[in-house]
């Protein structure tokens, strides 16, 4: 759903075939994309990409982003991000997917003096829909250094893996690059027989283990197809059927 909505805000598709709520999400993002670029964007005839891709150098790597929405006026950039998830993301003046997404629109025109990122994710509770944070040139700077330190410690041959939910999307959940992420989803699974379902911080916890162990189950649900279609009998007690 996520992609399909990105690529109706991206005009890649129309929004034939899209659910009511569908529409009104696409409705309300708009709306909201309007007034932000109203609002944080000068001049007449601010400079408006969708899909945008580029990359900046910080001080020893170089980073790339794709953003959904980014708009550029006279002294002032505007970055936005759609977001279709139900769960709220981190807000935009902590979120580190918006920081190069700033320093990178701030890179594109030497006159740019303000840049503005914002999340709008119109399937959350409205005090999280949309959320902004301003970046001057000199925010700018310390958004390089920090990234720029953030990368140097992950390429330590010795750097510490901490999964959590923010490791959905990594192809390294579960697998033997990240074994850390199989210890823990698998320490917090058994409810040790308890008779009351678990709440509060308890339930937080088996709720990133269950964030850990969807995609990795499906990884091993695929692994194990592979298996028996190379070798019927590789997996005792389990076979493959026509469905």
């Amino acid at each position: 759903e996520g992609t399909m909505l990105h690529d109706v805000m991206s005009g890649q598709r129309d929004t034939k075939g899209l659910t009511s709520g569908q529409r009104r999400y696409i409705s309300y993002c708009s709306e909201q994309g309007r007034a932000l670029l109203a609002e944080h964007v000068d001049g007449e005839k601010p400079e408006v990409v969708k899909e945008w891709y580029a990359q900046a150098r910080l001080l020893d790597h170089i980073v790339s982003a794709k953003s959904d929405f980014t708009a550029w006026g006279e002294t002032k950039s505007l970055v936005i991000d759609w977001k279709f998830g139900r769960e709220p993301v981190d807000r935009a003046e902590v979120n580190l997917q918006l920081r190069p997404y700033a320093i990178i629109a701030a890179q594109e025109k030497p006159a740019i003096e303000l840049t503005t990122v914002a999340i709008v994710q119109p399937t959350v509770a409205p005090e999280d829909r949309v959320t902004v944070a301003q970046y001057t040139r000199a925010d700018i700077q310390q958004a390089k250094a920090e990234l720029n330190d953030i990368l140097v410690a992950a390429e330590k041959a010795d750097a510490p893996r901490t999964p959590g939910a923010h490791c959905r999307y990594c192809k390294a959940l579960g697998t033997s690059r990240c074994p850390e992420s199989t210890e823990q989803a698998m320490s917090l699974v058994p409810l040790t027989n308890a008779q009351v379902m678990p709440v509060g911080a308890e339930l937080a916890k088996f709720l990133e283990a269950k964030v850990l162990l969807e995609p990795m189950l499906e990884a091993l649900h695929n692994h194990a197809r592979e298996q028996l279609q190379a070798d019927p009998n590789s997996i005792p007690g389990w076979y493959l059927t026509n469905d």
